[in-house]
């Protein structure tokens, strides 16, 4: 089974979620977040993976439980000091990267 969505399905909430089984694949070293829900749901995801409770994990981290839900749902309002504390505290790190062509967006009026 690909680790990866297709390049052609809508993927603006699709976050893969890691699995509590070791593997070799490649499948925990990426996940394409394309929204703040994708995000929050990757969040959720490998927090309940390391059997974390979200006022466990928020004290761990140094952030309060109602910045830590509030990211895990979506809804934005989380500052990027919170954002970065939170993903190091589970293991986790930002990589900014060029969209492959398929998934990059072209400006209104510009036909190929």
């Amino acid at each position: 089974m690909s680790s990866r969505p297709d390049d052609h399905a809508d993927t603006s909430h699709v976050v893969e979620v890691p699995s509590d089984k070791p593997s070799s694949s490649k499948a925990m070293e990426e996940f394409p977040v394309r929204s703040l829900q994708g995000l929050g749901q990757l969040v959720r995801s490998v927090r309940k993976s390391q059997k974390l409770a979200i006022d466990d994990a928020a004290g761990l981290m140094g952030v309060s439980p109602d910045s830590f839900s509030r990211l895990e749902r979506g809804v934005g309002g989380v500052g990027s000091d919170r954002l970065l504390a939170i993903m190091d505290g589970l293991g986790l790190e930002l990589v900014v990267r060029k969209k492959r062509p398929a998934q990059a967006i072209q400006p209104q009026g510009i036909r190929s």
